[in-house]
């Protein structure tokens, strides 16, 4: 099982990021760290941790988003892959139960889980959110018209996810600004089907440093193009589904902003 941590400045919260994947029950792991070229001492706290299952790589230059998480995870070897945010943190026993349903659903090429929105902080926000599930694998042409319809990922943050290896090497990689995680997961629900674990086993971390707050005002642009690429090319998808689809995502982005403002505040009487 293969853990990779794309950095870029992550100095305040990767070490809480780095203790919680280390610290899992499922221990059989490789976890990739591949910086981007920080200035802060991401990468002096990063190899501070002693642990043989850890490798570090750095970028010559600034890549930028994307282009990193395609660094990170260019090379590993293990029979599932997640990528884990550097400010987010995972329950201990997140990537067991990810396993678990994996291997017990062979024709699944991801699965998702339910996560909490934390703040800089670590104090809950919004708990346990998320797409539920009945348990059983979804497929991409049985629910990608509900997907386009909703306007948002229902599937979450990389910190929600674990891929099959053998069916994200199939795909072109991680692509986009703000919907980088989305673009893969539809990638991935193509190729075979989605299971949910149907738990809430990670936190997603919103602070004023994190890229949710840094490319605010982007989401619903960039949903809407997707939207209206997969119109073209996706059986039954309609020009009203995608209008439906691109309303839902202004008035999620929207909320967001709110979260992202009760967020800071909080950790301003918090602190």
């Amino acid at each position: 099982m293969s853990v990779c941590i794309p950095t870029f400045n992550g100095a305040q919260f990767i070490k809480q990021t780095l203790e919680s994947v280390l610290g899992q029950t499922y221990d059989q792991l490789e976890i990739i760290i591949q910086d981007d070229g920080s200035t802060d001492n991401t990468l002096e706290i990063v190899r501070s941790f002693a642990d043989p299952r850890i490798t570090v790589r750095t970028s010559p230059e600034n890549l930028g988003g994307a282009s990193n998480w395609n660094a990170a995870t260019r090379s590993y070897r293990g029979k599932y892959v997640k990528v884990v945010c550097q400010d987010d943190l995972l329950d201990s026993n997140c990537i067991e139960e990810e396993v678990r349903t994996l291997d017990v659903n062979p024709e699944a090429a991801f699965c998702w889980s339910r996560r909490r929105v934390i703040n800089q902080s670590g104090k809950t926000i919004l708990n346990s959110i998320g797409g539920r599930s009945n348990g059983q694998i979804q497929y991409f042409h049985d629910g990608i018209r509900s997907v386009v319809r909703g306007g948002k990922n229902p599937f979450g943050e990389p910190c929600c996810v674990m891929m099959r290896s053998e069916v994200f090497a199939k795909t072109d990689g991680f692509k986009g600004e703000y919907l980088v995680d989305f673009q893969m997961w539809l990638q991935l629900w193509e190729k075979g089907g989605a299971v949910a674990t149907g738990k809430t086993m990670s936190s997603f971390r919103v602070s004023s440093s994190s890229w949710t707050s840094k490319l605010r005002g982007t989401h619903a642009k960039e949903m809407a193009s997707l939207l209206h690429g997969l119109r073209g090319r996706v059986e039954g998808v309609t020009r009203f589904d995608v209008a439906i689809g691109g309303i839902r995502a202004r008035i999620r982005e929207k909320a967001r902003v709110l979260v992202i403002i009760f967020s800071t505040a909080k950790n301003l009487r918090d602190s």
